[in-house]
């Protein structure tokens, strides 16, 4: 019996997620069904956007991350995910709180970059992408290094950190793609001014609710896992 109800909830679970019958006709409506899709892999992770799709197209994803409509950031947990322009503001507001501590201890620790340090790497590279959007993390490395002594200590898993962290403080975030690389612009430009945030609660539920008809049927400690939030 556990057996066939196991089959069951997996057959149910791969009917919600489109994947046994897709039925979303662009990789736009699928980020707004499965409200995050993990994309540390591009190849892999447009695969998985495109194999829900009726019509699987590498090029529709491609021209959605260009034109700023589904963003590749940091959210949910300290990895990338596909998300909607409209809904990175709320699920970063209510999630990069649980997140941003790791990192922020990450790169005193590894790094030795302090509060103060990342202040003024915050402040240099909005400067940068506001006079040269679309930067690879390379270049921006290579500018950070030119305009202050911080940036000289940048190494190793460094300017990876400081870029999620920037991500996670909604200062930047995904650019158009060079030659399919990844590359950050500001937040304000690609996403826009910051609209009004619903109440924790109502973020919670807005969550709970997007996250279970996109990926249910689950339990809330897989909410809760996906999400990076805690039970209570």
């Amino acid at each position: 019996l556990s057996l066939l109800v196991d089959r069951t909830i997996a057959r149910w679970r791969l009917h919600t997620q489109g994947l046994s019958m897709p039925r979303a006709t662009s990789a736009k409506e699928i980020v707004r069904t499965l409200l995050c899709v993990q994309a540390e892999n591009p190849a892999q992770s447009a695969w998985a956007v495109a194999t829900r799709t009726t019509a699987p197209d590498a090029a529709d994803l491609a021209a959605r991350l260009a034109s700023g409509e589904v963003l590749r950031t940091h959210v949910l947990r300290p990895t990338w995910h596909y998300v909607l322009r409209e809904d990175a503001d709320w699920l970063l507001a209510l999630t990069g709180p649980r997140i941003r501590p790791l990192v922020e201890r990450q790169l005193d620790r590894d790094i030795g970059l302090g509060a103060t340090d990342l202040d003024v790497l915050s402040d240099t590279v909005q400067a940068v992408l506001s006079e040269s959007p679309d930067l690879t993390r390379a270049q921006l490395v290579d500018a950070l290094r030119e305009r202050t002594p911080v940036g000289a200590r940048l190494s190793g898993q460094g300017p990876m950190m400081l870029m999620a962290y920037l991500e996670l403080e909604r200062a930047v975030c995904s650019g158009r793609p060079a030659a399919g690389e990844h590359t950050y612009a500001l937040w304000s430009q690609r996403v826009g001014d910051r609209a009004p945030l619903p109440d924790h609660d109502d973020a919670l539920g807005r969550l709970a609710l997007r996250y279970l008809t996109g990926h249910g049927p689950a339990t809330v400690k897989d909410l809760a896992y996906w999400a990076t939030l805690a039970l209570g």
